[in-house]
């Protein structure tokens, strides 16, 4: 169901007469899917067979002639999980596991229960003297007392696993905020500037983490977490490279699609646009009292800045609904702002065109351990900003037929190797094919 709500407006303003409207809208919606899952890899929930709600609220408030009118909106979304991600096969895939209980990883997070759990996980397996100790100034996990640090070639090396759907995934969940203005102001017909914050939170995000999400869930956490039933370690085996006890390695595991993601996006954006008649503004300004028609220009800007840009196949929310948590398959781009500049000249059947684009530094970030991005210097990590130039011009023949003719990236700007590689990551970097020509006739009935 949807409502409005209209509280004041022109005929009603109690006495407030630079208000022309004050108004609040809601919508609410209840989603129940019915259906069932026979899969025993129980991960994340089950959204064949639940229920969810969404709903939204929001308000306007038009001042002054409606010259500025200023809204807000709150709105809770979801997304149930398509018919891939639910239903793909199970098929061979191949993939290392990163193995918390190794001794390159053992040591790796610090304040979580990995080196507890890996001592436990070997004691249940038969490794009875399993305790976590220092060989050569190396502590790591001993299986039996005399031997060895304990490690496994699958932290390099490929196992087999099976990769597929997942008949037990839920809901995506989104929250997101805005809040902005728009004025039109009487003084200067034709112009409009529009401004608006935006907060955007997906949690449960339906995701393909690597497996090494599944080992350190496990581990970090407790044996009996739902992810450690996703892979296979074996017992007590002949040992093969000199160790008292072989064994422990992980030989078999299950992946695919989970919620197991979180996005967030905290960001500004803007615009501008201002239509005017090139001879009302020649006598406005009184450089010119003709009556010649010398066409319309258009000139336009938007902006796009990004406070918070973050994606983690592996974050956690805290009880405010915030990313905790964000080692692991993180980007951070919250350097990156954008601005785009145009200006447009049509005179009867002509118009010039002239775009300038900029894309700022951009910090991609990885995060495996806390602290990763601390202590890189900008310039091994940050891909540099991006100015481009477009120009075109084109000739409307009639109502059927026209031509137009450009140039992309004028100056022929170079991207950096860098900022080629990342551009495939879908992060605005810049133009890859250089300075590029093109001609385009248009023909409709």
């Amino acid at each position: 169901g949807e409502v409005i709500i209209p509280v004041l407006s022109e005929d009603f303003n109690l006495g407030l007469s630079f208000i022309n409207n004050l108004s609040f809208n809601g919508a609410y919606r209840y989603i129940r899917a019915r259906g069932s899952s026979d899969s025993n890899v129980e991960l994340f929930g089950n959204a064949l067979d639940g229920s969810v709600n969404t709903y939204s609220a929001g308000g306007e408030l038009a001042l002054f002639e409606n010259q500025v009118i200023l809204r807000g909106n709150y709105t809770r979304s979801v997304r149930q999980p398509s018919i891939v991600e639910l239903f793909s096969p199970q098929a061979q895939d191949f993939d290392q596991t990163g193995d918390p209980c190794d001794v390159t990883n053992i040591n790796d997070a610090p304040g979580t229960n990995r080196q507890a759990n890996c001592v436990l996980a070997a004691q249940q397996l038969g490794f009875a003297g399993a305790a976590i100790g220092t060989i050569d100034g190396q502590t790591g996990l001993i299986l039996e007392p005399g031997d060895n640090i304990f490690t496994t070639p699958s932290v390099n090396a490929a196992i087999p696993l099976l990769n597929g759907g997942n008949p037990n995934l839920n809901f995506e969940i989104g929250n997101s905020y805005t809040a902005g203005f728009t004025a039109q102001p009487d003084a200067i017909p034709g112009l409009t500037i529009r401004a608006d914050y935006i907060r955007i939170l997906v949690s449960d995000q339906i995701t393909q983490p690597d497996f090494t999400f599944f080992t350190e869930t496990c581990f970090d956490n407790s044996l009996d977490a739902p992810e450690c039933s996703n892979f296979t370690r074996v017992g007590p085996q002949p040992a093969t490279d000199g160790s008292l006890a072989g064994g422990f390695d992980i030989v078999s595991g299950t992946t695919g699609f989970g919620n197991t993601g979180t996005l967030q996006l905290n960001a500004i954006q803007g615009q501008m646009r201002y239509d005017f008649n090139v001879n009302d503004a020649l006598n406005f300004t009184r450089l010119s009292k003709s009556d010649r028609d010398w066409g319309d220009i258009s000139l336009g800007a938007t902006f796009y800045a990004p406070l918070i840009s973050r994606a983690s196949s592996r974050a956690q929310l805290d009880a405010n609904g915030n990313p905790v948590n964000i080692v692991g398959s993180t980007i951070n781009s919250a350097e990156e702002l954008q601005m785009v500049a145009d200006f447009n000249w049509s005179y009867r059947g002509f118009d010039f065109f002239w775009r300038s684009t900029y894309d700022d530094n951009v910090n991609p970030c990885f995060f495996r351990t806390e602290g990763d991005c601390d202590d890189i210097p900008d310039f091994a990590f940050v891909l540099q900003r991006d100015v481009e130039h477009d120009v075109s011009v084109g000739y409307q023949f009639s109502d059927w037929a026209g031509v137009r003719f450009g140039v992309n990236n004028v100056l022929d700007n170079d991207l950096t190797l860098e900022q080629q590689a990342f551009g495939g990551n879908g992060t605005n970097v810049g133009n890859v094919l250089g300075r590029n020509f093109f001609f385009r006739l248009n023909l409709r009935n």
